[in-house]
This record gives structure tokens, C-alpha cells and sequence, in this order.
């Protein structure tokens, strides 16, 4: 074996004994194995929402299946998940997110050279290798206000925070890939799961910062993520999903301003659409329309059946 080879080996067992990964699978048994394959070597808890891995062959060694019992939700499912996993670093990883190693490491030397850092995140890239968040502010008048501004707002008022090459201290993290330290979690309960989809990461921030700690957007590490890949069909359905979920949780736990924060969100999303009809850009134009309707009920997401 190459030297180089040995030296990834080595690397790899040494992160297995301080970070264990939690993904939660739903109708996307291909993007889960590419994942997997990627941080093969590492401990894994894969939580079956959708009822279909029984019979999975293939799965890497040290990964664990777990069935849910149905579509549970991301939030009940990545608590499941974490409950079986004793290393003192949670990497929670959607199926289409693709992580390397060298990700996991440069996440959990965050961890390691500051203590008072509960969870730090990469940057986030979509389909086209650009970033496109990976965490912000919390929702508030302020960072609403932001969100009409768009480019002209500060990037410290962001709700959502394209991040630079370097690292900055936010108040969410995406689910999508965060490291969190495990006793943090613990402390705080992990996910809130009154929130099923979309914005249980929000939450999980609010508890972590209500508890003294700190959270890191990375921009130093950049984390591919197509999003979508366990959708079916129509994406309608999660676009007002996302809407919903995050109306709803401006009016349930924006303290100050809340009437005000859900308004000034709903103006900037019909503002995106706007421009996304003026620019020809039909399906973003759907998509946000889709996303606004959602925002303006405010309704949680019913969870379809496995």
C-alpha cells in the first residue's frame, strides 16, 4: 500500500474513534451509498424513514440500520440516530450531502482547538459547486429586513449566509452537515421534534446558544449538496414544506417582533419571485412562489407515509 494510502487509513480510524455519523434516509437508497462509500471507515447510524433498507446489502462496515418505524420525521429519526452512537462528535449528514474525511477532520479540529464551539459547519455548495449557505441568523426584524435588502444587507444580518473563505460565529447550522459536539447535544436534548422538517436545525441552535455555547459557519471547508435527493416527483410539496415550516417557526419562537419578522419575510420572497419572472427564470419563479405560499400559511409539514 502507498504511503499516502496508509496515511488516509490512519487518518480515517483516527477520526472513527472521536466522530460518529448520523444520516436519515427517505426514498434515496443511491445517494445514501454514494455517501456512505465516502466516509467508509467511519461509525454510522443510518435511520430508515421510508421502511426500504431491510435487505440492503452493500452498506459499508461499522454502519448500523435502524428502522424508524415510519416516516418519523428528520428531527425524531436524528435523535434515534444519535442514541447509538457513544463517539464524543455527532456528524449529522443528509444521503445527497458528500463529505470527505478531510471535511469530517477540519470540522472536528474546530471542536477540538475551541471548547466554548458546540458545532461548526462547512459551507454548503450546490449542483454547480457554489456556495449557497450552510447557516445564518436567526430569524428576527432585523435579519427579515436583511432578507428584503438581499446583497445590500450586511452579511452579519443574514438569515442565510453565503460564507467566505473563512470562519464566522452564527446562530443556526443546516442540518444538512454540522458536526455537534455529542455532550452539548445531549445537555440540550438534540432536535426539537415538534419541528418534522425543515427548521428543527434553527431550533437545535436556539437550544445550543440558550445554553451558553457557540456555533461556526467554515467557510474554510465546503461540503457538496444538490439538495433533493429524497424527493419523488413533484418538489411542490416540499417547497411549500419549507415555507410552512418556517413561518411557523417565526410566529412560535421569534420573541420580539414576530407579526413584523413573518412580513417583512413574506415581502422578500415575493420579491425573489418578482425578479425570478422578470428574469425569465420560470421554475425558480414557481419554486419561490411555492416557498412564499407556504410562509404565508405557516403551517407545519404533514409527513407522507413510508
Amino acid at each position: 500500500m502507498p504511503a499516502d494510502d496508509r496515511a488516509a487509513v490512519a487518518d480515517v480510524a483516527d477520526i472513527a474513534q472521536h466522530v460518529g455519523v448520523v444520516t436519515v434516509h427517505y426514498r434515496g437508497v443511491r445517494d445514501l451509498l454514494e455517501m456512505l462509500s465516502g466516509l467508509s471507515g467511519l461509525p454510522v447510524a443510518v435511520v430508515d424513514n421510508a421502511g426500504e433498507l431491510g435487505g440492503l446489502t452493500g452498506l459499508p462496515a461499522g454502519c448500523r440500520v435502524l428502522d424508524s418505524g415510519g416516516n418519523v420525521g428528520f428531527a425524531r429519526a436524528a435523535n434515534v440516530g444519535a442514541a447509538e452512537l457513544d463517539r464524543p462528535a455527532l456528524l449529522f449528514a443528509n444521503p445527497d450531502s458528500r463529505p470527505s474525511p478531510a471535511d469530517v477532520a477540519a470540522l472536528l479540529a474546530v471542536l477540538d482547538s475551541r471548547p466554548e464551539v458546540a458545532a461548526v459547519a462547512p459551507a454548503v455548495l450546490d449542483e454547480h459547486g457554489r456556495a449557497r449557505g450552510g447557516g445564518g441568523r436567526a430569524p428576527s426584524v432585523l435579519s427579515a429586513l436583511a432578507a428584503v435588502l438581499g446583497p445590500l444587507a450586511p452579511r452579519s444580518w443574514r438569515i442565510w449566509t453565503v460564507p467566505d473563505g473563512s470562519p464566522h460565529e452564527v446562530d443556526w447550522l443546516s442540518g444538512a452537515c454540522v458536526l455537534v459536539r455529542r455532550s452539548a447535544f445531549v445537555e440540550v436534548g438534540g432536535f426539537d421534534e415538534h419541528y418534522p422538517l425543515y427548521n428543527e436545525d434553527m431550533a437545535l441552535g436556539a437550544r445550543l446558544r440558550g445554553a451558553g455555547h457557540r456555533l461556526v459557519l467554515d467557510g474554510r471547508v465546503r461540503v457538496a449538496h444538490p439538495s433533493g435527493g429524497s424527493a419523488e416527483g413533484d418538489p411542490s410539496g416540499l417547497w411549500a414544506a419549507r415555507g410552512g415550516a418556517l413561518g411557523h417557526y417565526v410566529r412560535r419562537e421569534v420573541r420580539r417582533g414576530a407579526r413584523t419578522t413573518h412580513a417583512l419575510l413574506v415581502v422578500a420572497f415575493a420579491l425573489r419571485t418578482a425578479a425570478c419572472v422578470v428574469t425569465g427564470r420560470r421554475a425558480a419563479a414557481r419554486e419561490w412562489a411555492t416557498v412564499t405560499r407556504g410562509l404565508v400559511r405557516a403551517e407545519l409539514p404533514v409527513l407522507a407515509d413510508a
